[in-house]
């Protein structure tokens, strides 16, 4: 049988990249965005692009007609007001279910993040704790596939800031270490894990070989550019008063500062990121090699 893959969320960055490799693959890949001229790279290369938005069930019906299995990586974490996530992502999830369910869809692989709770301080982590919850209780097959953090996101603040000439925004002390993946490695579990029609029904941390605190990733960062990055520490009470009273007039700072001081205050190791590398036969690249790639 054919395998034919929605991309929920195929205009996002890891969503593109994972469609990109399915399309490698040869295999047929349907991208769904609120706006399907986002796909046009895609679509060039020979995925189907179809309009589906979370906020809007009927999109995802059509969206869902006749596919065998999803990969979502859609979430609104820039969101606000309407669009926030705490207002979107869990009807809209549950829509998609419904849609993916009616159309016999016969497995939901969805990328979430390691360490999400509903006790989380961070909102975007809560609904997508929630989230995850709703596809476990679905009915539909499923696997979840839970990344540590994207090296892209957090090497690439600091070198946003770093070309520009502002300090890097370090949280707290910048003392606590996390564990690092790059996107492309997480893409290429979605993909192996979509090749394991048999796998149902689980749940699989990945993550990196770099397990850094702030502080030493931009130490990385000043090594591959090869001259200094100036730095500004953010204390960590600053950003959790900050979150809880910039929320009525800037949903998406507040989420920022939470996110910061969230961080600030934990360790986010993935000592076991080797299982799921063995089990899929991949190896991570490590933080300086994300950094020497073009």
């Amino acid at each position: 049988m054919i395998e034919r893959v929605l991309v929920v969320g195929a205009s996002g960055a890891l969503g593109r990249v994972i469609a990109g490799k399915l399309i490698d693959r040869g295999g047929p890949v349907r991208g769904m965005s609120r706006d399907p001229a986002r796909l046009d790279d895609l679509t060039a290369r020979g995925a189907e692009a179809v309009r589906g938005d979370l906020r809007m069930p009927e999109t995802l019906v059509n969206a869902c007609a006749g596919m065998t299995q999803i990969v979502s990586t859609a979430n609104s974490f820039a969101g606000a007001d309407a669009t926030s996530p705490t207002r979107v992502d869990v009807p809209g999830y549950r829509a998609l279910l419904e849609a993916a369910r009616a159309s016999g869809v016969r497995r939901i692989v969805h990328i979430s993040a390691h360490g999400v709770t509903r006790e989380s301080p961070v909102d975007y982590f809560r609904v997508k704790a929630e989230v995850d919850d709703l596809i476990r209780r679905s009915g539909i097959p499923y696997v979840l596939v839970r990344p540590s953090a994207f090296l892209d996101v957090w090497a690439g603040m600091v070198l946003t800031e770093a070309s520009a000439g502002r300090p890097a925004r370090v949280f707290g002390d910048g003392c606590r270490v996390a564990n690092y993946i790059a996107i492309a490695d997480v893409a290429e579990f979605a993909v192996r894990i979509l090749a394991a029609r048999d796998l149902v029904n689980d749940e699989i941390d990945v993550g990196g070989p770099s397990t850094l605190s702030q502080n030493e990733l931009i130490d990385l960062v000043e090594k591959g550019r090869g001259q200094p990055v100036r730095r500004q520490h953010l204390p960590r009470p600053v950003l959790q008063v900050g979150a809880v009273l910039l929320r009525p007039f800037n949903e998406r700072l507040a989420r920022l500062m939470a996110l910061g001081a969230w961080s600030a205050g934990c360790d986010r190791r993935l000592d076991h990121w080797p299982r799921a590398a063995d089990r899929f036969g991949l190896q991570p690249m490590t933080a300086e090699a994300f950094l020497a790639s073009p």
